[in-house]
């Protein structure tokens, strides 16, 4: 299990219920990368993935301290929407769902040596972990996961797309 202390500097939950007041507007939905309905993001590559929260999640996180605890180790073989761990903050935590299935990889280590990562780049250096997969995974979740239109309209918002 790695936990990471994340220092997240960020104006409201989106998360578990505990929604923001975060203006869509604000948020930044890059076209290049799948979403889920939990608030993560999926970037997928010759056979893998990279997985990170969201631009929504991450800003929408208002309390410190945050950790992020990933309760599988790397080689273990992840399903679509389990738990494989927590973003901690007070006083709440919100669960780390997998938005694809998949072997776990590795965990990001610039996230370890800078948790600023995750909110200063969400999808670029401050993802969380990535995953192998199979041909046959990275087709059903690319069915499954949304693109960056359908993911703004969750919340009837338009968020910008880069």
């Amino acid at each position: 299990m790695a936990r990471i202390f994340v220092g997240l500097r960020a104006v409201g939950v989106l998360a578990a219920g505990l929604v923001s007041q975060v203006a869509w507007a604000d948020i930044t939905c890059p076209e290049t990368v799948m979403y889920s309905a939990d608030n993560y993001w999926v970037r997928f590559g010759d056979n893998n993935a990279s997985i990170g929260a969201t631009y929504a999640l991450v800003k929408g996180m208002d309390f410190a301290p945050v950790y992020f605890d990933l309760t599988v180790e790397p080689g273990a073989q992840i399903a679509a929407g389990a738990e494989i761990g927590t973003i901690e903050f007070i006083p709440a935590a919100y669960p780390v769902i997998a938005p694809a299935a998949g072997k776990i990889l590795e965990s990001n280590p610039l996230v370890f040596a800078d948790p600023d990562k995750m909110a200063d780049d969400p999808y670029g250096d401050g993802w969380l972990y990535r995953i192998t997969q199979t041909q046959a995974e990275i087709e059903a979740m690319q069915d499954a996961l949304m693109n960056a239109n359908e993911y703004s309209a969750l919340d009837a918002g338009n968020c910008s797309q880069n």
